[in-house]
């Protein structure tokens, strides 16, 4: 897929919420709290691979092939969460603007780490 992720850290998340309980100026609004770093699908599922000390191999297929593909395995038990809607999920962007917060409330996100930080 050609989707971009940003992958956001929990920790970044839970210290944005402590940061906006007493600010009034943010009441109210939605912010967007993506991750510091814009990676491509293929990317991101390669640097899991790198973190398991396993070689990535991504296969790639035509979309209708891999949709029918999962539609195949989505059949079998145990594997029913598998759908042909992933294969379009693998093409959405997933990345978002975080300026607003970063000025409302220095929302400064960490970039992708696979470690126990």
């Amino acid at each position: 897929g050609a989707g971009r992720r940003q992958p956001v850290h929990a920790g970044d998340v839970a210290d944005a919420v402590i940061s906006v309980l007493n600010r009034e100026s943010t009441f109210g609004k939605i912010y967007p709290l993506p991750g510091g770093e814009v990676l491509s699908y293929a990317s991101l599922v390669g640097r899991v691979f790198d973190k398991c000390g396993l070689p990535a191999r991504i296969l790639k297929l035509p979309k209708g092939v891999f949709r029918l593909f999962l539609s195949t395995l989505g059949l079998l038990p145990g594997l029913r969460f598998l759908s042909p809607d992933m294969a379009e999920r693998q093409d959405q962007h997933l990345d978002f603007d975080y300026r607003e917060a970063s000025l409302d409330f220095d929302y400064e996100p960490r970039k992708l780490t696979l470690s126990a930080d």
